[in-house]
């Protein structure tokens, strides 16, 4: 017997249905909501939308950016569109697990109601960030080349604070702990800014750690941005500040959504970076988070997911090698002629104007930056 199907592409301003999709999938995180996604669309990275598919086995959903190719350099008069995700980490949902009777063949109708709607976009190219948090890689098995890119540290709170500190490690033990501990007797207190009274604050000390850190400019926001996402994300966004004798040493916002906390966005200024605000912000956000029930505290990886100081300052607060999660992405050509076309234009362009191609490894390469 013929198994009845219904997939839809819910818009971004459609936020109800969005929501009512996410909610029949069960676990989601701040980066599936519709409100995290019109921020991504008032940056101008892409028009939202939620992929939704139901069958009697389940249902899933993929948010996802839809991008005109013909705003890439040489190729403005591509009629075809192109697909990415928003920053952090999104990918599909799903009620069906992995080990569920049918989940094949719930994978392979989703998979195939999902490439018939991407054709029909026409659509050259897919790519998504995917969550580390909710297992549904297998979702993409035999369609997307999935590739990991990092480690990443979550802290499971599910086991209260009480027990917390023996399952860290001795680097956490011995150092970030005697070092909280020094900032806490120099006076160094953490609280929840509800009312975002230091917003202003905060965004003045992001930049500026930005800035310290030489970061690119994807990790630039203006300040409206940051407006938008308090008003956007209403009570899924936290700030929390770090203070000693009524100054604001280190400051950071937290995504809150379905029992996951997301260390997302945070800065020192740098007068005060030995006093270490950013460990007791942490420390406290660990406690708060298990106090409230939340499962998660995922406090994300390294610039660019690799091994750097911020991915050694960050697993200082995990379990060993436990907590780590490998953070992956999803990428898959649907029109390989196309695509192959696309890029062909695009290098012949970038040598005929003296330019090179920043990046080999990105994808679509038909987007790679260029450069002199």
């Amino acid at each position: 017997m013929e198994t009845i199907s219904h997939s839809e592409m819910i818009p971004v301003d459609n936020k109800k249905e969005w929501m009512k999709a996410l909610n029949l999938c069960g676990l989601h995180d701040t980066y599936h909501l519709p409100e995290y996604h019109s921020l991504a669309e008032g940056l101008g990275e892409g028009r939202p939308y939620l992929f939704f598919f139901r069958n009697h086995n389940g249902c899933a959903a993929l948010p996802f950016l839809l991008r005109s190719i013909s705003e890439v350099d040489a190729l403005d008069d591509c009629q075809d569109m192109d697909i990415s995700s928003v920053y952090g980490y999104p990918g599909i949902v799903t009620s069906v697990n992995r080990d569920d009777p049918g989940a094949d063949r719930f994978r392979k109708s989703f998979q195939s109601s999902l490439t018939e709607k991407l054709k029909s976009l026409n659509v050259i190219s897919f790519f998504s960030r995917l969550n580390p948090l909710i297992p549904t890689l297998w979702m993409f098995e035999g369609m997307a080349e999935v590739s990991p890119l990092g480690p990443t540290i979550a802290i499971d709170l599910k086991s209260g604070q009480v027990d917390t500190d023996k399952g860290m490690t001795s680097t956490y033990r011995y150092d970030i702990r005697k070092r909280i501990l020094d900032a806490r007797n120099k006076g160094v207190f953490c609280r929840e800014d509800s009312d975002f009274e230091h917003l202003k604050e905060f965004i003045r000390i992001y930049i500026e750690t930005m800035d310290r850190t030489e970061a690119s400019d994807y990790y630039y926001f203006t300040e409206q941005y940051f407006y938008d996402m308090k008003e956007n994300l209403g009570v899924s966004l936290k700030l929390f500040v770090a203070e000693l004798e009524g100054k604001i040493i280190s400051a950071a916002l937290f995504l809150t959504t379905c029992g996951i906390i997301q260390y997302h966005l945070s800065g020192a200024p740098s007068k005060y970076l030995q006093l270490d605000g950013a460990k007791v912000i942490l420390e406290n956000v660990h406690r708060w988070g298990t106090e409230k029930g939340f499962r998660w505290l995922h406090l994300g990886g390294g610039v660019g997911s690799c091994k750097d100081s911020l991915f050694k300052f960050k697993s200082g607060f995990s379990r060993s090698q436990h907590s780590y999660k490998i953070f992956k992405i999803a990428k898959m050509v649907i029109d390989p002629k196309k695509y192959a076309h696309l890029l062909e234009r695009r290098r012949l362009w970038a040598k005929q104007n003296g330019y090179r191609f920043f990046q080999d490894s990105y994808f679509p390469e038909y987007r790679t930056q260029i450069c002199k």
